[in-house]
Parts: C-alpha cells; structure tokens; sequence
C-alpha cells in the first residue's frame, strides 16, 4: 500500500511539473528559456535533442545566430529525424545569410515530412534572398497547395511575383491574402506596391493606408504612400509621410535622402541640404547622399562645396556616372573646361546610353568655340535619346552655334 501511495503522489507532482524549456519560449522570455533548457540538457533527461533546439531557437531569438546552429547541429547529431532541427537550423543560416546551407536543410526537412507548408515557405524565403523567385514562387505555391486558407502563404507569393515585375500577379495573391485575413498589413504594402508600379497612385494610395489603419508603426507602409504622393507631385503629402517613417526609424538614412530629394524639387535647398547631412551622418559611404548635396550646393553657387562631394561620391562609388556629370557640369559653371570634359567622357562610359552627358559635352564645346564637336556632340545627344527641344532653343550655353547650319538643320521642325 505505502508503495502504491508513493507511486500515486508522484504521479502528481510530475504532472504538476511545468516544461520550463517550452514555458518560456511560449511566453517569449528568451533568456530564461536558455537557462532552462541549460538545466534539462545538464539533468540527462530523455530525447536532448529536444531541448538543444528549444534553447537553439532562443538563441536564434536573440541574435545569437551561430550558437543556435551549434544547437541545432547537435539535436541533429542526437536524432538525425528530427525534422525541427533542420527546419531552425535553416532558419538560423537565412538570417546570417547563408542561403545556400539553409536550403540544404530545408531540403532534408522536406524529404522527411513533406506536408509541412512552413517549411515550403521557408525554402522559399530563402530562394527569394538570392533572387530566385521561380524557385521560390514553386515552393510558396506548394505551401498554398498544402495549406489553402493560412494568407502569409499568398502574401509571400504576392512579394515574390511583385520582385519579378508581375504586378498583376502580385495582385491577385495579396488580394487572395487580404480576403483571407483583413489584418494583414505586409498583403496591402506589396499590393500597394504593385498598384505603385502600374501607375495607378490612387489605388496604391489606398492600399497603403489600409495598412497603415492595420499598423500604425509601419514605417514602409508611410514611405511607399510618401512615393505614391511624390509621383502624384503632392509633396507636401509626401514629405509628411516620409518625417513619420523617420520618426518611427530614425536610423534609416535611405529615407532622408528621399525626404531632402522633395526638399530639392521645392528648391527648399537649406532643407535638403540638412537632410543629406543626416543621410550621410547615418551612413558615410552612400554616394547618392553626397552626389544629391552636392546638387544643392550647386544650387546655391557654392561650388567648391559641390565639387568636394561629388568627389566623395566617386571615390565611394567609381561606377556613379551621374556623379560625374555633375561634377562636370559645375566645373563648367567655374569655365573649367577641360576638367568638365574629363568627367563627360567619363560619364558616358560608364553608360553610354547617358544622353544628358553628350548634350552638356556639346554645351561645353560650344562654350570652348568649338564648333564641330559641339554640333558633333549634339547630333550624338540627340541619337542617344536626348530630346529636350526648348531646352536646346534656349540654353545660351549653344548661342556660339546657334546660327551655324548645323544647329540649324539639328531642329529643324522641331
């Protein structure tokens, strides 16, 4: 009898017992999940490799990216089935951007159990980090296939057909996303995005602020409705959204440059000007951030100031063409000629589609009383697509050619 009470009494209190290595992870108490599963690994207790991917996953959880492999890698090493491990192990590789073991593991995962749509997912996730949106597209379809009515799975095939250019797609999965699930705020940013693409702001518009409803603190969600605005030319609709994302992301150094970039087309200059200051505080090695400064330094004849950084645009990025132009063109505007012809030719290239470059080299000609090539350079601006015919009739830069045959027979019947 006392031996049945004893067996009875802990009965009970295993079954009072709580799996601390789970409880945590559930309450998204990520270090006292570590200790936990720390404990359990260290007691000897049944099926580790259990508790070695709980802990891999709170490592995962808090950055600690390469611990969770080692994790991972040891469940695995323990049961060579056990499908969670791989799966986090991939997932753990994805966010260091090794893409190409994650979908080594995934791979594994899949030949294990392969009617677990999350893992499809995954795989996917992974191809559409390495731009690999038919790869990833099948897998996203696959995960549908298997699970109908979870909208991420659309939502996720929506992004991918939205990176490949197939906006109406990309709008038929978001939609179907959307339907499945009014809240989900990423379906209506990349529907809004593809409605963006097509040219249809309004709806884009709509779209964006749908999402917005949904999650206030969507910082994208402000800056692609800024966009939308700016295409529509409502700036200042657009600069408020675009000061909302930053106040919801202060460190996002893109969206000061594109904030300072509305600030140009108002010729608020001193506003750009502080905005691109931030851009390139936030990130010192983006050459547009320099490149668009010195466009309003430009602006404002400060020229020595622009031609600085348009100097630090090239030296961070060699391959900015525009950077070039614009370099020439300021030492134009100081009559450095030959220095402005350099940084032309330069230009062109680097993209020898780059029309406005031929044409600044025919004003530059022009300006050095060198008439062949500046009708020379001129006719070339214009086969490269150049074809801004007021601009041309009035630019006093071409007035030494302007009576010449050449400039002539250039527009006529333009």
């Amino acid at each position: 009898m006392k031996n049945m009470i004893f067996v009875v009494i802990t009965l009970l209190l295993m079954s009072c017992t709580k799996d601390w290595c789970y409880e945590y992870g559930q309450r998204k108490e990520y270090d006292n999940q570590i200790k936990a599963c720390t404990a359990d690994i260290q007691s000897g207790q049944a099926n580790p490799y259990i508790s070695y991917t709980r802990r891999g996953v709170a490592y995962w959880r808090t950055g600690q990216y390469d611990q969770a492999i080692a994790d991972c890698t040891t469940a695995i090493d323990l049961n060579q089935h056990y499908v969670l491990a791989y799966v986090n192990r991939g997932i753990a590789y994805t966010s260091k951007g090794q893409y190409d073991q994650a979908i080594a593991d995934y791979n594994k995962a899949i030949d294990l159990d392969r009617f677990n749509d999350k893992t499809y997912v995954n795989r996917g996730n992974a191809y559409l980090k390495e731009k690999r949106y038919d790869q990833a597209i099948i897998d996203y379809t696959r995960a549908i296939d298997l699970n109908p009515n979870y909208d991420a799975n659309y939502a996720y095939c929506g992004y991918a057909f939205l990176q490949k250019g197939q906006y109406d797609r990309a709008i038929n999965d978001c939609t179907k996303a959307i339907e499945l699930n009014p809240k989900n705020d990423e379906a209506f940013v990349n529907r809004g995005y593809s409605f963006l693409q097509k040219g249809q702001y309004d709806r884009a518009i709509d779209d964006f602020t749908q999402s917005i409803e949904v999650n206030p603190k969507y910082d994208l969600a402000y800056i692609k409705r800024g966009d939308a605005y700016s295409k529509k030319e409502q700036y200042d609709q657009a600069i408020a959204d675009y000061t909302k994302a930053i106040e919801l992301n202060t460190k996002y150094d893109v969206v000061y440059i594109i904030r300072g970039n509305i600030y140009a087309k108002k010729k608020l200059h001193d506003l750009a000007i502080a905005d691109y200051n931030k851009a390139i505080e936030l990130n010192p090695k983006n050459d547009s951030a320099y490149n668009n400064r010195g466009n309003e330094y430009r602006e404002k004849k400060q020229y020595d100031q622009a031609l600085a950084d348009y100097t630090s645009a090239v030296q961070l990025n060699p391959e900015n063409a525009r950077a070039y132009n614009n370099r020439g063109n300021t030492y134009r505007f100081k009559e450095q000629y030959d220095l402005a012809i350099a940084d032309y030719n330069k230009a062109i290239e680097l993209n020898p589609q780059f029309n406005g470059a031929y044409y600044n080299l025919a004003c530059t000609y022009s300006l050095q009383r060198n008439a062949a090539l500046a009708c020379t350079w001129l006719q070339r601006s214009i086969k490269a697509g150049y074809n801004d015919w007021k601009n041309m009739k009035t630019d006093s830069d071409l007035d030494n050619i302007r009576n010449l045959p050449c400039f002539k027979k250039l527009l006529a019947g333009r």
